[in-house]
């Protein structure tokens, strides 16, 4: 049985002999030690400039030694600048064994190696020693929830008439994806900012290990409605909780909440 060991055995065995790639490390659950028998393989590459192609298909080989490739999806990855990502399937693999292959340009001085935001994350290897320590910088990261604040205010004050119009129409689907968009997505990346700062953009990862046990009650409240009428009695609540955690956020001094979680 092909398992996440070897896949990534094979991938760092390969990646070790081309001469474009000066380091490999691991992100995602095994940074946080939450490894589990549903864990993807994550991996971040510090990789030559217009050497993509040729390091994607040399790993490309070693994955079909395992099994043909079923699945291939690739975009830019806002992880750093320049950084691309290609994700793989492979035929009769468990459908949980997804590969993340994550290339960072050798030439981008950012590595997206920061301990706040990406845990401990494993060096499997680093010919160079590209991979310096990384510190976020508190200051602009300050100002980048700020602004993200300003958004909220809107989203809050003037984008919620799309749920209401909803309600009143009777209308269960086009109300509970507008309620999802303007209300509840943005109460959950509230809350991150709170409890969970540097890593508040994550969305709805880690939320069951990360938040405490009454806020993740709360939003599974939120986020689990049976009808319309139940949408409707949940929205009006919801609104009270995205004022109050707004207020809350916009009255402390962000850089120092910054450095509480440090």
């Amino acid at each position: 049985m092909v398992t996440r060991e070897m896949i990534i055995d094979s991938i760092i065995s390969v990646s070790m002999k081309s001469k474009h790639v000066r380091a490999v490390w691991e992100i995602g659950a095994v940074a946080f030690g939450r490894v589990d028998e549903w864990s993807d393989v994550d991996l971040v590459f510090d990789v030559s400039d217009e050497s993509f192609e040729e390091v994607f298909a040399l790993i490309e080989v070693e994955l079909e030694k395992y099994a043909p490739i079923e699945h291939k999806y690739g975009a830019p990855n806002g992880i750093a600048k320049g950084a691309y990502q290609n994700v793989y399937k492979l035929e009769n693999i468990s459908e949980f064994l997804v590969i993340e292959l994550c290339f960072i340009p050798s030439s981008s001085e950012h590595k997206a190696i920061e301990k706040e935001i990406h845990g401990d994350i494993i060096v499997h290897f680093d010919k160079e020693g590209v991979l310096k320590e990384e510190e976020v910088d508190l200051e602009t990261f300050a100002k980048k929830i700020e602004a993200r604040l300003e958004t909220m205010k809107t989203l809050l004050g003037m984008y919620q008439f799309m749920v209401k119009k909803e309600i009143n129409r009777e209308n269960p689907i086009e109300a509970y994806f507008y309620y999802f968009s303007v209300a509840l997505a943005p109460i959950l990346e509230l809350v991150k900012m709170h409890y969970t700062p540097f890593r508040y953009d994550f969305r709805h990862r880690y939320v069951y290990y990360e938040l405490p046990e009454h806020v993740v009650k709360e939003i599974e409240e939120f986020t689990f409605v049976k009808d319309l009428d139940d949408l409707s009695t949940k929205y009006k609540k919801l609104l009270v909780r995205f004022k109050e955690e707004l207020d809350y956020l916009n009255s402390i001094d962000i850089l120092e909440h910054l450095k509480k979680h440090k």
